[in-house]
Protein backbone atom coordinates (compact mmCIF):
# COMPACT_ATOMS: atom_id res chain seq x y z
CA UNK A 1 0.00 0.00 0.00
CA UNK A 2 1.07 3.58 -0.84
CA UNK A 3 0.27 5.96 0.64
CA UNK A 4 0.86 9.85 -0.81
CA UNK A 5 1.23 13.43 1.58
CA UNK A 6 1.36 16.95 0.47
CA UNK A 7 1.96 19.17 3.19
CA UNK A 8 4.50 21.37 4.44
CA UNK A 9 6.52 22.67 7.11
CA UNK A 10 7.17 25.97 9.33
CA UNK A 11 10.03 25.64 10.95
CA UNK A 12 11.79 27.84 13.77
CA UNK A 13 14.83 27.64 14.84
CA UNK A 14 15.65 28.02 18.50
CA UNK A 15 19.95 27.19 17.82
CA UNK A 16 22.79 28.67 19.30
CA UNK A 17 26.64 28.62 18.12
CA UNK A 18 27.62 25.46 19.90
CA UNK A 19 24.52 24.17 21.16
CA UNK A 20 23.77 20.48 20.01
CA UNK A 21 20.00 20.43 18.14
CA UNK A 22 17.35 18.48 18.62
CA UNK A 23 14.21 17.37 16.96
CA UNK A 24 12.69 20.07 18.66
CA UNK A 25 9.55 20.52 16.02
CA UNK A 26 7.15 17.80 14.65
CA UNK A 27 4.00 17.25 12.34
CA UNK A 28 1.57 14.99 12.00
CA UNK A 29 1.19 14.02 8.32
CA UNK A 30 -2.09 12.47 7.95
CA UNK A 31 -5.78 12.93 9.39
CA UNK A 32 -4.91 9.06 11.28
CA UNK A 33 -2.54 9.99 13.28
CA UNK A 34 -0.99 7.30 11.39
CA UNK A 35 3.14 9.25 10.03
CA UNK A 36 4.47 11.45 12.32
CA UNK A 37 7.72 13.86 10.88
CA UNK A 38 9.70 14.83 13.41
CA UNK A 39 13.33 17.48 12.23
CA UNK A 40 15.85 19.72 13.36
CA UNK A 41 18.51 21.68 12.12
CA UNK A 42 21.32 23.96 12.72
CA UNK A 43 21.64 26.67 10.51
CA UNK A 44 25.37 27.67 11.20
CA UNK A 45 26.73 23.99 10.14
CA UNK A 46 23.59 23.75 7.39
CA UNK A 47 22.59 20.52 8.36
CA UNK A 48 19.12 19.50 9.06
CA UNK A 49 17.47 15.86 10.24
CA UNK A 50 14.42 14.11 9.57
CA UNK A 51 12.95 11.28 11.46
CA UNK A 52 9.94 9.67 9.60
CA UNK A 53 7.86 7.43 11.64
CA UNK A 54 4.72 5.59 10.58
CA UNK A 55 1.99 2.86 11.09
CA UNK A 56 3.78 0.49 8.11
CA UNK A 57 6.02 -2.16 8.18
CA UNK A 58 8.48 -2.63 4.70
CA UNK A 59 10.13 0.16 2.44
CA UNK A 60 9.66 4.20 3.15
CA UNK A 61 10.45 6.62 1.31
CA UNK A 62 10.34 10.39 1.76
CA UNK A 63 10.64 13.44 -0.64
CA UNK A 64 11.07 16.96 -0.76
CA UNK A 65 9.01 18.46 -3.79
CA UNK A 66 9.42 22.22 -5.21
CA UNK A 67 5.43 21.34 -5.89
CA UNK A 68 4.41 18.39 -3.58
CA UNK A 69 4.51 16.30 -6.85
CA UNK A 70 6.57 13.97 -8.37
CA UNK A 71 8.33 15.75 -10.88
CA UNK A 72 11.65 17.30 -9.63
CA UNK A 73 11.23 15.73 -6.14
CA UNK A 74 14.00 14.92 -4.16
CA UNK A 75 13.97 11.38 -2.64
CA UNK A 76 15.31 8.99 -0.34
CA UNK A 77 13.85 5.22 -0.09
CA UNK A 78 15.01 3.01 2.87
CA UNK A 79 13.70 -0.06 4.77
CA UNK A 80 14.21 -3.68 6.84
CA UNK A 81 14.78 -6.50 5.35
CA UNK A 82 13.39 -9.76 7.36
CA UNK A 83 16.71 -10.41 8.27
CA UNK A 84 17.44 -6.67 10.19
CA UNK A 85 19.33 -5.70 7.48
CA UNK A 86 18.93 -2.31 5.95
CA UNK A 87 18.68 -0.10 2.82
CA UNK A 88 18.70 3.03 1.75
CA UNK A 89 19.23 5.16 -1.39
CA UNK A 90 18.54 8.93 -2.73
CA UNK A 91 16.39 9.07 -5.55
CA UNK A 92 14.73 11.92 -7.69
CA UNK A 93 11.37 12.13 -9.33
CA UNK A 94 10.92 12.59 -13.11
CA UNK A 95 7.46 12.71 -12.95
CA UNK A 96 4.38 9.95 -12.47
CA UNK A 97 6.59 6.70 -12.45
CA UNK A 98 9.29 5.26 -10.76
CA UNK A 99 11.99 7.54 -9.15
CA UNK A 100 16.02 7.32 -10.80
CA UNK A 101 19.01 6.74 -8.10
CA UNK A 102 20.59 9.80 -7.71
CA UNK A 103 24.77 9.30 -8.82
CA UNK A 104 25.41 11.15 -5.69
CA UNK A 105 24.47 9.64 -2.27
CA UNK A 106 23.94 13.22 -0.30
CA UNK A 107 21.70 11.36 2.36
CA UNK A 108 23.05 10.22 5.20
CA UNK A 109 21.14 7.29 7.27
CA UNK A 110 21.19 7.36 10.90
CA UNK A 111 19.01 4.75 12.01
CA UNK A 112 16.34 2.42 10.25
CA UNK A 113 14.44 0.14 12.80
CA UNK A 114 10.78 -1.61 12.33
CA UNK A 115 9.51 -3.39 15.77
CA UNK A 116 6.65 -5.09 13.77
CA UNK A 117 3.69 -2.21 13.70
CA UNK A 118 6.17 0.75 12.52
CA UNK A 119 9.20 1.60 10.70
CA UNK A 120 11.33 4.70 12.03
CA UNK A 121 13.88 5.99 9.57
CA UNK A 122 16.17 8.94 10.72
CA UNK A 123 18.83 10.80 8.21
CA UNK A 124 20.22 14.59 7.40
CA UNK A 125 21.57 16.07 4.92
CA UNK A 126 23.56 19.75 3.98
CA UNK A 127 20.98 22.61 2.98
CA UNK A 128 22.83 22.75 -0.06
CA UNK A 129 24.29 19.77 -1.99
CA UNK A 130 26.14 19.90 -4.77
CA UNK A 131 23.76 17.67 -6.57
CA UNK A 132 21.41 19.06 -9.35
CA UNK A 133 18.91 16.18 -8.28
CA UNK A 134 18.63 17.48 -5.01
CA UNK A 135 16.32 20.19 -3.61
CA UNK A 136 17.90 23.14 -1.47
CA UNK A 137 16.96 23.37 2.11
CA UNK A 138 15.97 27.14 1.68
CA UNK A 139 14.41 29.92 3.91
CA UNK A 140 11.21 29.99 3.25
CA UNK A 141 7.64 30.47 5.44
CA UNK A 142 4.66 27.80 5.33
CA UNK A 143 3.76 27.29 1.67
CA UNK A 144 -0.10 26.14 1.84
CA UNK A 145 -0.65 24.02 -1.13
CA UNK A 146 -4.18 25.12 -3.68
CA UNK A 147 -4.92 26.10 -6.62
CA UNK A 148 -8.06 27.93 -7.44
CA UNK A 149 -9.80 27.05 -10.63
CA UNK A 150 -11.00 30.66 -11.66
CA UNK A 151 -9.50 32.77 -9.42
CA UNK A 152 -6.10 33.75 -10.33
CA UNK A 153 -4.74 36.71 -8.70
CA UNK A 154 -6.23 39.58 -6.08
CA UNK A 155 -4.45 43.13 -5.97
CA UNK A 156 -5.65 45.66 -3.25
CA UNK A 157 -4.77 49.12 -4.09
CA UNK A 158 -5.22 52.57 -2.05
CA UNK A 159 -6.43 55.38 -3.50
CA UNK A 160 -5.88 58.74 -2.91
CA UNK A 161 -7.91 61.00 -0.65
CA UNK A 162 -8.56 63.72 -3.96
CA UNK A 163 -9.67 60.25 -5.86
CA UNK A 164 -12.58 60.65 -7.36
CA UNK A 165 -15.20 58.08 -7.37
CA UNK A 166 -17.05 56.45 -9.64
CA UNK A 167 -19.66 53.39 -8.93
CA UNK A 168 -20.39 53.04 -12.90
CA UNK A 169 -19.26 49.67 -14.31
CA UNK A 170 -15.61 49.93 -16.84
CA UNK A 171 -13.66 48.38 -18.12
CA UNK A 172 -10.15 47.51 -16.82
CA UNK A 173 -6.96 48.65 -18.29
CA UNK A 174 -7.91 50.90 -20.85
CA UNK A 175 -7.08 54.64 -21.41
CA UNK A 176 -9.82 56.02 -18.63
CA UNK A 177 -7.61 57.89 -16.31
CA UNK A 178 -10.37 56.76 -13.34
CA UNK A 179 -9.32 53.47 -13.08
CA UNK A 180 -5.53 54.38 -13.07
CA UNK A 181 -6.22 56.52 -9.69
CA UNK A 182 -5.11 53.74 -7.10
CA UNK A 183 -2.03 52.34 -7.98
CA UNK A 184 -0.63 51.99 -4.63
CA UNK A 185 -0.34 48.52 -3.87
CA UNK A 186 -1.27 47.35 0.08
CA UNK A 187 -1.95 43.35 -0.63
CA UNK A 188 -1.10 40.67 -2.88
CA UNK A 189 -2.07 37.01 -3.18
CA UNK A 190 -1.69 34.40 -6.30
CA UNK A 191 -2.74 30.90 -6.87
CA UNK A 192 -0.90 28.83 -4.19
CA UNK A 193 -0.81 31.69 -1.47
CA UNK A 194 -2.14 31.99 2.34
CA UNK A 195 -2.74 34.85 4.60
CA UNK A 196 0.63 37.18 5.01
CA UNK A 197 1.10 38.51 8.57
CA UNK A 198 3.57 41.83 8.93
CA UNK A 199 6.14 41.76 11.13
CA UNK A 200 5.96 42.99 14.80
CA UNK A 201 7.30 46.38 14.39
CA UNK A 202 5.46 47.14 10.99
CA UNK A 203 2.11 47.68 9.73
CA UNK A 204 -0.63 49.21 7.05
CA UNK A 205 -1.89 52.93 8.80
CA UNK A 206 -5.00 53.81 8.15
CA UNK A 207 -7.33 56.82 9.75
CA UNK A 208 -5.03 59.59 10.17
CA UNK A 209 -5.40 62.31 7.27
CA UNK A 210 -2.82 61.09 5.25
CA UNK A 211 -4.06 57.33 5.00
CA UNK A 212 -6.38 56.35 2.10
CA UNK A 213 -10.06 56.58 2.49
CA UNK A 214 -10.75 54.23 -0.41
CA UNK A 215 -8.63 50.88 -1.71
CA UNK A 216 -9.85 49.43 -5.43
CA UNK A 217 -9.70 45.02 -5.40
CA UNK A 218 -8.51 43.67 -8.54
CA UNK A 219 -9.40 40.44 -9.16
CA UNK A 220 -7.72 38.40 -11.98
CA UNK A 221 -10.25 35.32 -13.11
CA UNK A 222 -8.86 32.23 -15.10
CA UNK A 223 -11.71 31.28 -17.40
CA UNK A 224 -10.87 30.11 -20.89
CA UNK A 225 -14.15 28.59 -21.45
CA UNK A 226 -16.11 31.58 -20.49
CA UNK A 227 -18.03 30.01 -18.39
CA UNK A 228 -20.90 32.20 -16.28
CA UNK A 229 -20.11 31.86 -12.58
CA UNK A 230 -20.79 34.25 -9.26
CA UNK A 231 -18.03 35.42 -7.34
CA UNK A 232 -17.37 36.61 -3.63
CA UNK A 233 -13.80 36.12 -3.18
CA UNK A 234 -11.84 38.96 -1.74
CA UNK A 235 -9.26 39.70 1.35
CA UNK A 236 -10.28 40.07 5.28
CA UNK A 237 -7.86 42.39 6.58
CA UNK A 238 -7.34 42.67 10.86
CA UNK A 239 -6.06 45.41 12.33
CA UNK A 240 -5.15 46.85 15.97
CA UNK A 241 -5.63 49.85 17.75
CA UNK A 242 -1.74 49.79 19.03
CA UNK A 243 0.23 51.68 16.40
CA UNK A 244 3.55 50.35 15.25
CA UNK A 245 6.74 51.62 14.76
CA UNK A 246 7.11 51.87 10.78
CA UNK A 247 4.19 51.81 7.91
CA UNK A 248 4.93 49.23 5.47
CA UNK A 249 5.33 49.83 1.38
CA UNK A 250 5.42 47.08 -1.31
CA UNK A 251 7.42 48.27 -4.55
CA UNK A 252 6.12 46.48 -7.50
CA UNK A 253 9.25 46.16 -9.95
CA UNK A 254 10.02 44.00 -13.11
CA UNK A 255 9.26 44.02 -17.18
CA UNK A 256 6.59 46.56 -18.20
CA UNK A 257 3.46 45.30 -20.09
CA UNK A 258 4.73 46.95 -23.36
CA UNK A 259 5.93 45.71 -27.23
CA UNK A 260 7.63 42.60 -25.50
CA UNK A 261 7.45 38.85 -26.00
CA UNK A 262 8.79 35.29 -25.80
CA UNK A 263 9.47 33.14 -28.80
CA UNK A 264 7.83 29.61 -29.36
CA UNK A 265 10.21 26.64 -29.07
CA UNK A 266 12.30 28.51 -26.41
CA UNK A 267 13.53 25.67 -23.38
CA UNK A 268 14.96 28.53 -21.26
CA UNK A 269 14.57 32.22 -22.48
CA UNK A 270 14.81 35.21 -20.24
CA UNK A 271 12.86 38.37 -19.71
CA UNK A 272 14.01 41.22 -17.46
CA UNK A 273 12.97 44.46 -15.60
CA UNK A 274 15.72 46.87 -14.15
CA UNK A 275 14.96 49.59 -11.09
CA UNK A 276 17.27 51.92 -10.59
CA UNK A 277 16.45 53.58 -6.85
CA UNK A 278 18.92 56.80 -7.82
CA UNK A 279 15.61 58.91 -8.96
CA UNK A 280 13.23 57.76 -5.90
CA UNK A 281 13.75 61.30 -3.82
CA UNK A 282 12.99 62.70 -7.33
CA UNK A 283 9.23 60.54 -7.72
CA UNK A 284 8.86 61.57 -3.75
CA UNK A 285 9.73 65.30 -3.79
CA UNK A 286 12.20 64.57 -0.75
CA UNK A 287 14.93 62.20 0.29
CA UNK A 288 14.00 59.11 0.53
CA UNK A 289 15.17 56.43 3.63
CA UNK A 290 16.80 53.26 3.14
CA UNK A 291 14.13 50.77 2.38
CA UNK A 292 13.80 47.51 4.63
CA UNK A 293 13.16 44.53 2.86
CA UNK A 294 11.20 41.86 4.74
CA UNK A 295 10.06 39.69 2.81
CA UNK A 296 8.70 39.29 -1.41
CA UNK A 297 6.29 37.63 -3.64
CA UNK A 298 7.70 36.39 -7.52
CA UNK A 299 4.84 36.44 -9.98
CA UNK A 300 4.90 34.72 -13.84
CA UNK A 301 2.43 32.79 -15.53
CA UNK A 302 2.34 29.47 -17.14
CA UNK A 303 5.37 29.38 -18.86
CA UNK A 304 7.82 30.67 -15.89
CA UNK A 305 10.24 28.08 -14.83
CA UNK A 306 13.05 30.74 -12.67
CA UNK A 307 12.74 33.92 -10.49
CA UNK A 308 15.68 35.91 -9.42
CA UNK A 309 15.91 39.58 -8.32
CA UNK A 310 19.19 40.68 -7.95
CA UNK A 311 20.32 43.23 -5.78
CA UNK A 312 23.66 45.66 -6.54
CA UNK A 313 25.31 48.27 -5.11
CA UNK A 314 27.73 50.92 -6.90
CA UNK A 315 27.26 48.27 -9.84
CA UNK A 316 28.44 45.25 -8.13
CA UNK A 317 26.02 42.59 -6.99
CA UNK A 318 25.60 41.89 -3.37
CA UNK A 319 23.33 39.50 -3.21
CA UNK A 320 19.28 38.74 -3.93
CA UNK A 321 15.98 40.13 -2.86
CA UNK A 322 13.89 36.57 -3.90
CA UNK A 323 15.17 33.58 -5.65
CA UNK A 324 12.98 30.88 -7.00
CA UNK A 325 14.87 28.41 -9.47
CA UNK A 326 12.01 25.62 -9.40
CA UNK A 327 9.12 28.13 -10.24
CA UNK A 328 5.53 26.62 -9.97
CA UNK A 329 2.57 28.68 -11.25
CA UNK A 330 0.43 26.78 -8.71
CA UNK A 331 2.61 28.07 -5.72
CA UNK A 332 2.83 32.17 -5.16
CA UNK A 333 3.68 32.47 -1.76
CA UNK A 334 4.90 35.83 -0.22
CA UNK A 335 8.22 34.28 1.60
CA UNK A 336 9.72 36.12 4.39
CA UNK A 337 13.42 36.88 3.76
CA UNK A 338 16.05 35.30 6.20
CA UNK A 339 17.01 38.49 7.12
CA UNK A 340 15.91 42.21 7.06
CA UNK A 341 17.83 43.26 3.35
CA UNK A 342 18.95 47.45 3.22
CA UNK A 343 17.76 48.91 0.01
CA UNK A 344 19.94 52.14 -0.24
CA UNK A 345 19.43 55.12 -2.69
CA UNK A 346 21.36 54.50 -5.92
CA UNK A 347 20.70 50.65 -5.46
CA UNK A 348 20.14 48.55 -8.68
CA UNK A 349 17.21 45.97 -8.58
CA UNK A 350 17.31 43.69 -10.86
CA UNK A 351 14.38 40.93 -11.86
CA UNK A 352 15.10 37.96 -13.94
CA UNK A 353 12.82 35.37 -15.27
CA UNK A 354 12.71 32.24 -17.20
CA UNK A 355 10.41 30.77 -19.24
CA UNK A 356 9.93 27.37 -21.54
CA UNK A 357 7.88 27.54 -24.27
CA UNK A 358 8.93 24.59 -26.06
CA UNK A 359 5.24 23.89 -25.86
CA UNK A 360 3.99 26.53 -27.79
CA UNK A 361 3.53 27.62 -31.84
CA UNK A 362 3.33 31.01 -31.41
CA UNK A 363 5.07 33.68 -29.85
CA UNK A 364 3.58 34.50 -26.03
CA UNK A 365 3.13 38.40 -25.66
CA UNK A 366 3.05 40.38 -21.91
CA UNK A 367 -0.10 40.56 -20.72
CA UNK A 368 -3.02 40.07 -17.92
CA UNK A 369 -4.20 36.76 -19.65
CA UNK A 370 -2.74 33.39 -17.92
CA UNK A 371 -1.72 32.34 -21.53
CA UNK A 372 0.21 35.80 -21.36
CA UNK A 373 3.34 36.31 -19.74
CA UNK A 374 4.44 38.75 -16.82
CA UNK A 375 7.89 39.18 -15.29
CA UNK A 376 7.22 40.54 -11.79
CA UNK A 377 8.45 40.78 -8.33
CA UNK A 378 6.63 42.61 -5.14
CA UNK A 379 8.67 43.79 -2.36
CA UNK A 380 7.42 44.07 1.36
CA UNK A 381 9.29 46.97 3.27
CA UNK A 382 9.49 49.82 5.51
CA UNK A 383 9.16 53.08 5.92
CA UNK A 384 6.72 53.52 3.44
CA UNK A 385 7.54 55.83 0.59
CA UNK A 386 5.34 56.85 -2.75
CA UNK A 387 6.87 54.87 -5.59
CA UNK A 388 4.47 51.98 -6.43
CA UNK A 389 6.13 50.83 -9.63
CA UNK A 390 9.38 51.17 -11.03
CA UNK A 391 9.49 48.69 -14.40
CA UNK A 392 11.49 49.00 -17.18
CA UNK A 393 11.42 47.32 -20.91
CA UNK A 394 13.81 46.88 -23.67
CA UNK A 395 13.68 49.43 -26.94
CA UNK A 396 10.94 48.29 -29.49
CA UNK A 397 13.01 49.74 -32.38
CA UNK A 398 15.79 47.54 -31.12
CA UNK A 399 13.68 44.15 -31.20
CA UNK A 400 12.16 45.50 -34.67
CA UNK A 401 15.25 45.94 -36.57
CA UNK A 402 17.22 42.61 -35.09
CA UNK A 403 14.12 40.56 -36.41
CA UNK A 404 14.32 43.00 -39.62
CA UNK A 405 10.52 44.23 -39.34
CA UNK A 406 8.95 47.31 -39.75
CA UNK A 407 5.64 46.77 -37.65
CA UNK A 408 5.47 45.03 -34.41
CA UNK A 409 2.57 42.68 -35.36
CA UNK A 410 5.10 41.20 -37.89
CA UNK A 411 6.85 39.51 -34.95
CA UNK A 412 3.65 36.91 -35.48
CA UNK A 413 5.34 36.15 -39.11
CA UNK A 414 8.97 35.27 -38.14
CA UNK A 415 9.85 31.68 -38.80
CA UNK A 416 11.85 31.39 -35.22
CA UNK A 417 14.81 28.91 -34.75
CA UNK A 418 17.58 28.64 -32.42
CA UNK A 419 19.35 31.13 -34.24
CA UNK A 420 16.60 33.50 -34.09
CA UNK A 421 15.85 33.15 -30.67
CA UNK A 422 19.66 33.68 -29.55
CA UNK A 423 19.17 36.88 -31.23
CA UNK A 424 16.36 37.81 -29.60
CA UNK A 425 17.60 37.10 -26.17
CA UNK A 426 21.31 39.00 -26.92
CA UNK A 427 19.03 42.32 -28.25
CA UNK A 428 17.01 42.14 -24.94
CA UNK A 429 20.25 41.40 -22.72
CA UNK A 430 22.49 44.21 -24.57
CA UNK A 431 19.99 46.83 -25.47
CA UNK A 432 19.39 50.33 -23.60
CA UNK A 433 16.26 49.57 -20.94
CA UNK A 434 13.45 52.35 -20.34
CA UNK A 435 12.76 52.43 -16.69
CA UNK A 436 9.52 54.13 -15.63
CA UNK A 437 9.20 54.64 -11.60
CA UNK A 438 5.59 56.01 -10.84
CA UNK A 439 4.57 58.01 -7.69
CA UNK A 440 0.98 56.80 -6.17
CA UNK A 441 -0.35 59.73 -4.98
CA UNK A 442 -0.82 61.25 -8.17
CA UNK A 443 -2.89 59.80 -10.45
CA UNK A 444 -0.93 58.36 -13.48
CA UNK A 445 -1.12 60.49 -16.59
CA UNK A 446 -1.14 63.63 -13.98
CA UNK A 447 2.07 65.85 -14.19
CA UNK A 448 4.82 64.44 -11.74
CA UNK A 449 2.90 60.85 -11.99
CA UNK A 450 6.11 59.46 -13.00
CA UNK A 451 9.98 59.70 -13.85
CA UNK A 452 11.29 58.11 -16.81
CA UNK A 453 15.11 56.76 -16.66
CA UNK A 454 17.41 54.42 -18.46
CA UNK A 455 19.86 51.86 -17.77
CA UNK A 456 21.84 48.29 -19.07
CA UNK A 457 21.47 45.03 -18.00
CA UNK A 458 23.82 43.27 -14.93
CA UNK A 459 25.13 40.23 -14.73
CA UNK A 460 23.62 38.08 -12.47
CA UNK A 461 25.92 35.55 -10.37
CA UNK A 462 24.76 33.55 -7.67
CA UNK A 463 26.80 35.05 -5.44
CA UNK A 464 29.03 32.85 -2.19
CA UNK A 465 25.37 32.44 -0.69
CA UNK A 466 25.12 29.60 -3.14
CA UNK A 467 27.90 27.12 -2.25
CA UNK A 468 27.51 23.65 -1.86
CA UNK A 469 28.34 20.94 0.48
CA UNK A 470 29.38 17.88 -2.04
CA UNK A 471 29.76 15.17 1.19
CA UNK A 472 28.37 11.64 -0.39
CA UNK A 473 27.43 8.92 1.56
CA UNK A 474 27.52 5.08 0.76
CA UNK A 475 23.56 3.93 -0.31
CA UNK A 476 24.02 0.53 1.43
CA UNK A 477 26.13 1.59 4.38
CA UNK A 478 23.93 0.88 7.37
CA UNK A 479 22.12 -1.19 9.84
CA UNK A 480 19.33 -1.12 12.04
CA UNK A 481 21.22 -0.97 15.42
CA UNK A 482 23.87 1.59 15.63
CA UNK A 483 25.53 -1.31 17.40
CA UNK A 484 25.54 -3.67 14.65
CA UNK A 485 28.34 -4.43 12.07
CA UNK A 486 27.71 -2.93 8.62
CA UNK A 487 25.97 -5.64 6.61
CA UNK A 488 25.44 -4.97 2.85
CA UNK A 489 21.22 -4.74 1.98
CA UNK A 490 20.19 -7.39 -0.32
CA UNK A 491 17.66 -6.42 -2.88
CA UNK A 492 15.47 -3.00 -2.20
CA UNK A 493 12.26 -2.60 -3.58
CA UNK A 494 10.22 -3.34 -6.73
CA UNK A 495 9.05 0.43 -6.94
CA UNK A 496 7.35 -0.15 -10.08
CA UNK A 497 4.51 -2.09 -7.81
CA UNK A 498 1.78 -1.49 -6.68
CA UNK A 499 1.64 -3.13 -3.21
CA UNK A 500 1.23 -6.22 -5.02
CA UNK A 501 4.62 -7.82 -3.82
CA UNK A 502 6.05 -8.53 -0.54
CA UNK A 503 7.18 -5.21 0.36
CA UNK A 504 4.85 -2.94 1.53
CA UNK A 505 5.55 0.88 2.13
CA UNK A 506 4.87 4.49 2.15
CA UNK A 507 5.77 7.98 0.26
CA UNK A 508 5.77 10.78 1.67
CA UNK A 509 5.92 14.31 -0.22
CA UNK A 510 6.92 17.00 1.63
CA UNK A 511 6.74 20.48 -0.78
CA UNK A 512 9.02 22.03 2.20
CA UNK A 513 9.20 24.95 3.37
CA UNK A 514 12.14 26.15 6.09
CA UNK A 515 11.26 29.72 7.68
CA UNK A 516 13.80 30.08 11.13
CA UNK A 517 13.26 32.34 13.55
CA UNK A 518 15.91 33.19 15.97
CA UNK A 519 14.93 33.49 18.91
CA UNK A 520 16.38 33.66 22.90
CA UNK A 521 16.90 30.00 24.65
CA UNK A 522 13.20 29.03 26.34
CA UNK A 523 10.99 31.00 24.00
CA UNK A 524 7.90 29.98 22.66
CA UNK A 525 7.97 27.74 19.41
CA UNK A 526 4.63 28.84 18.25
CA UNK A 527 5.00 31.70 15.51
CA UNK A 528 5.62 34.99 16.27
CA UNK A 529 1.93 36.64 16.46
CA UNK A 530 2.15 39.19 13.65
CA UNK A 531 -0.71 41.55 12.80
CA UNK A 532 -1.19 43.50 9.44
Amino acid sequence: MALLIFSALLLLSLVVPGQQFELSFSTVMDNDGNVVLKWGFNQYDEQITFQLQMNSQGWVGFGLSPNGGMKGADIVIGGVHPNKTTYFSDYHGIGNTAPVRDTLQNYQLLLLTENGTSTTMRFSRAFRTCDSNDMNITIEPLIQAGNELLVHHILLYACPNNTNISIAPGECYNTNPLFFQCLQVINVWAVGGKAFQFPDNVGLSIGSPDDPSYARLEIHYNNPEAKNFTDSSGVQLYYTKDLRPYNAGILEIGSALSFLFIPPSARSFRLYGLCNTQKFPEVNGQQVADMQVFAYQLHTHLAGRAVRVAHYRNGSQIGFLGRDMTYDFNFQEVKYLENITTIKMGDALQVECTYNTMDRRGITEMGLGTMNEMCMAFLFYYPKNNVSHCLSSPSATDIMNALHVSNPKDVNSVEWDENKINLLQQTIQEGKQDINITNSQIHLFMPGSFVTDTGYLYNITEGANATCNNATFSSLAATSAPNSSMTPAMNEPNLNNNGSGSLRGSVILINLALFLFQAALGASLRPPNRSP
